[in-house]
């Protein structure tokens, strides 16, 4: 197995090779039970490939009168899900510190579908409007690409390529990019991540995409090294088999960290990393409400002269200067399709109605799919052919 799915085939002949020799020696009929086989197994294979994913381990019980690699039985199918489940898929705590500053104990990466989604929307929803975030990984082993990118996605809000991976069969090579997510992304908010010596697989891909992009701030210790994926395999059944198939290929770096780990930007202790942390984010937070400050007195200023242009008589320009004004607040995350409909729907209020329909116009084109959008605008030209 190892020969014929290993993602280094030279690698792979040369593991077996060991294997072999130490098993003519005898080496292997010295352990004492199954677990101390399997051990002395996983060794002799990463004495070669310096592989930390590539291990032998003891089969999880299965049915007596199963075969060997049968399908296991319905309980012992579902066990992993309900540990899963009980831990709610890794995500051990959602917390906000003094100075707005957003706290996540993330201890894995859940594999999708299962709730891991579900758990991981929850939480991010309670994040949202947090003017600083903290991914804590110091205990966080691994998992799943999906759920890293899932994750990912909701600190960008352009289509970003985060991470590749390239397999062995078929020498296929999958691209991880961001996509859009449930609720509000948050690409301006500053993001900091905790690392040990046992942030580990996912976790570390996560941290090394933050710092590759820029996006991130490592806090903490230097990672454990672990960067091809795989998948398990049984042997028979007593035994089974963790093969990396596959490595990583960051599109910035062109390699990854395997065997070398991801290195933080400020090190200090696991211990002591969220204190460290906690001072950084809270003042990258005080910075972020003091531009937000900044942003919002240029918008007010840009609605006052829209209002002063439409009192003048000139709605023309006054429409012109609302767009500027509404096209600022959005790019600048001040202002959302809710917020705008109800910038529209109190100047309709106030019978400024060419600068409402500017609004509603405005939402309509930028949120084409949005029912409300079209349902307002629909209203404030209804309102201008009443009044004519």
């Amino acid at each position: 197995m190892l020969e014929e799915r290993y993602v280094f085939p030279k690698v792979a002949a040369e593991c077996a090779a060991h294997l072999m020799e130490l098993s003519k020696s005898g080496t292997f009929g010295q352990a004492a039970d199954p677990e101390a086989f399997a051990a002395s197994m996983t060794e002799a294979l990463r004495s070669v490939a310096k592989d930390k994913h590539l291990l032998v381990r003891v089969r999880a019980a299965v049915d007596a009168a199963s075969a060997p690699g049968a399908a296991q039985p319905l309980r012992a199918r579902v066990h992993r899900f309900e540990r899963a489940r009980r831990e709610n898929f890794g995500f051990e705590a959602v917390t906000r510190f003094d100075g707005n500053v957003g706290y996540l104990d993330l201890r894995s990466f859940a594999a999708p579908p299962r709730g891991g989604f579900d758990a991981a929307v929850a939480a991010m929803a309670l994040l949202e409007h947090r003017d600083a975030l903290i991914f804590d990984l110091r205990r966080n082993s691994g998992g799943s690409p999906a759920m890293v990118q899932f994750l990912c996605s909701h600190l960008f809000d352009e289509p970003t390529h985060l991470n590749s991976l390239h397999f062995r069969e078929g020498d296929r090579t999958q691209e991880f990019w961001t996509h859009g997510v449930p609720g509000t992304s948050l690409p301006d908010v500053p993001v900091f991540v905790l690392t040990s010596k046992e942030t580990f697989s996912a976790a570390e891909e996560f941290s090394y995409n933050l710092r590759a992009l820029q996006r991130a701030t490592l806090i903490g210790e230097t990672t454990r090294g672990g960067a091809n994926p795989g998948g398990l395999y049984p042997i028979d059944d007593r035994f089974e088999m963790v093969i990396p198939t596959g490595r990583a290929i960051n599109p910035i770096t062109g390699t990854n960290w395997e065997g070398v780990g991801v290195v933080p930007h400020v090190p200090v202790a696991a211990s002591d990393a969220l204190d460290t942390a906690l001072q950084l984010a809270q003042a990258a937070a005080e910075d972020r409400r003091a531009e937000k400050e900044r942003q919002w007195a240029e918008l007010e200023a840009l609605y006052v002269a829209a209002l002063e242009r439409g009192d003048a008589g000139d709605s023309s320009a006054a429409s012109a200067s609302l767009a500027l004004a509404l096209k600022e607040g959005y790019g600048w995350r001040l202002l959302r399709e809710s917020d705008i409909d109800g910038i529209g729907r109190g100047l309709l209020g106030e019978e400024r109605v060419e600068l409402a329909i500017a609004a509603f116009r405005f939402n309509a084109e930028m949120f084409p799919g949005s029912e409300r959008a079209k349902r307002s605008l629909a209203d404030g030209l209804k309102r201008i052919e009443q009044g004519e």
